[in-house]
């Protein structure tokens, strides 16, 4: 899934249907990686948020250990 947000941003997405953490964090690694994200996390049946800074600010509070920082 890509969705745009309304300051330039995209945000990709998937779903991975895993109860497994560390297959779920293998996937978004691969997901970031295939798109040279700089911040990515995991999150469940939310929609995107409507800006780059706002997903920039859920990846960095996120306690998931999925996370991606630079």
């Amino acid at each position: 899934m890509l969705f745009f947000t309304t300051d330039g941003g995209l945000i990709a997405g998937l779903t991975v249907a895993t109860e497994d953490p560390d297959l779920a964090g293998t996937t978004l690694r691969q997901l970031a990686r295939s798109v040279d994200a700089r911040y990515s996390y995991a999150t469940w049946e939310q929609p995107p948020p409507a800006t780059a800074s706002e997903f920039k600010a859920n990846a960095l509070n996120t306690e998931s250990s999925t996370r991606l920082l630079p």
